[in-house]
């Protein structure tokens, strides 16, 4: 353990992990493995403690494993929830709008108590989502919902304080000698650029408005978004259904509910100022030129961001100090060239900083200059075998179902099992180049198949191809 560990107060959190984030980059990535999992299974052994008779889906879930205390980092396997669970009601409740009984399913997944909460004037998931923002401490994501059905994560508005204002920080620094080590300073007056939809349930959205709230504090700083409305859980929702009754020959007996026929003018105006707003967004964003800023976009938008400056020959637009986060992968795109990340680079000035991560867990693997994405510590790993469901060795190099589990929330369970496929290095015969300390994932991250449970999670990933199918059905349908 380095100097400057030996004066900070780790046995603190094990029963208060929550505070992890407090700590510096380089302070947490320099806990050697046995002491970081002695930490972690403190922590989890205590937060178990503190949910299991709160959150009903975990009290079942310990009773039918037989776990009543959790011994070692292992016992978390068997309560590691697939993301499918999180959207286990019947669809019959959202295409009904019974939305009291979709907020009776939800009590099952969070410590908060939602009997106080009145969904009965709700028409739809915009609503009920919007309602719950109001009246109660939870602020739901929803997933991208691949079959039109979208998965929900009760998480409260002091844990997405947590996971954007000072989690977020911890993915911009650098660790030992890498650029970048000072990104985090002056971060809460740097303009915010994010080719997406202002408001809305999923993770950017969301994110925008907890920076205006906990990072600007209402100093004035810029967000400058794409669009400026919101992204609609149930035109994404819609989004999904229209691509499973296409996948399966039944679109023409996909039904659209009077909600979303109603929307059908606002719809219409968005898809013909869909080329007008992406140009009125580049101007905006470059008006920017030569500043500081923070941009946080998927890999298809970077490159067609990247695209339209090069055609305008755009290069070095911004700050080199700024930072620009990059998520999601490419998504099949085929038009996207070997050297893309030098020019999007090129473009933009700077360094993009590319991550990894869901949004089930408060914590974001960075990639490292040695191509190794890095979870944060308070992220325990696990890997599945995607055919036999048996957890894998926590040694060696291993490849498979990728789980986590959050020791940081505290208000609902912190185990999720993705539907990804990864390789993690354990790091047990020596740390990555880098010098960060504990396992690592390698940089080649794939989908597992619908069967073998890669369906949807919760992720922004996929929202704007949903939203858009959804519109574009709309129109060819209702004209």
């Amino acid at each position: 353990m380095s100097d400057s560990l030996q004066t900070l107060d780790l046995e603190h959190l094990k029963t208060h992990p929550e505070d992890f984030p407090e700590l510096t980059a380089q302070q947490y990535f320099s806990i050697d493995r046995e002491r970081l999992e002695d930490i972690q299974l403190a922590a989890a052994q205590n937060r178990f403690a503190q949910l299991v008779q709160k959150i009903p889906m975990l009290r079942r879930l310990a009773e039918a494993q037989g776990i009543s205390e959790i011994k070692q980092l292992d016992d978390l396997a068997p309560l590691l929830v697939p993301h499918s669970a999180y959207k286990s009601y019947p669809v019959s409740i959202v295409e009904k709008a019974r939305f009291t009984a979709l907020t009776n399913w939800l009590q099952n997944f969070t410590a908060c108590d939602l009997s106080g909460f009145d969904a009965s004037d709700c028409e739809s998931i915009d609503d009920w989502i919007i309602a719950m923002d109001q009246a109660t401490d939870i602020r739901l994501s929803h997933s991208t919902g691949t079959s039109g059905k979208l998965s929900f994560l009760p998480r409260t508005e002091e844990e997405w304080r947590r996971v954007q204002v000072v989690k977020m920080l911890r993915v911009f620094e650098g660790f030992g000698d890498e650029a970048g080590i000072d990104a985090i300073t002056g971060f809460e007056s740097l303009p915010y650029i994010y080719p997406g939809y202002r408001t809305g349930a999923m993770g950017h959205p969301r994110s925008a408005a907890i920076f205006e709230k906990y990072w600007h504090k209402g100093n004035g700083t810029p967000i400058i978004t794409l669009h400026p409305g919101r992204l609609s859980a149930d035109a994404v929702s819609l989004g999904g259904r229209i691509a499973d009754a296409e996948a399966k020959g039944k679109l023409a007996e996909l039904k659209i509910t009077p909600e979303l026929m109603a929307r059908r003018e606002q719809f219409l105006e968005d898809h013909k100022n869909a080329n007008a707003a992406f140009a009125e967004f580049i101007e905006k964003a470059i008006a920017f030129k030569g500043q500081r800023i923070y941009m946080a976009a998927l890999h298809p938008q970077f490159w067609d961001f990247t695209l339209e400056c090069e055609q305008r020959g755009l290069h070095g637009l911004f700050a080199a100090d700024s930072v620009f986060l990059c998520s999601g992968g490419m998504k099949g795109r085929t038009d996207v060239p070997d050297d893309w990340k030098a020019r999007v680079e090129a473009v933009l000035g700077g360094r993009l900083r590319e991550v990894y991560g869901m949004i089930e867990g408060m914590g974001t693997a960075l990639l490292c200059e040695h191509n190794h994405f890095h979870f944060h510590p308070w992220i325990v790993l696990y890997l599945v075998d995607p055919k036999t469901g048996e957890l894998l060795p926590r040694r060696g190099v291993q490849t498979g179902r990728l789980g986590i589990f959050d020791i940081t929330p505290w208000t609902y369970w912190g185990g999720f099992l993705s539907g990804d496929k990864v390789t993690i290095d354990w790091a047990d015969s020596g740390i990555c180049s880098c010098g960060r300390q504990g396992p690592f994932l390698h940089a080649q991250i794939s989908r597992l198949s619908e069967n073998e449970g890669g369906d949807d999670k919760v992720t922004c990933a996929g929202a704007p191809e949903a939203h858009d199918r959804a519109m574009e059905y709309i129109l060819k349908n209702l004209a």
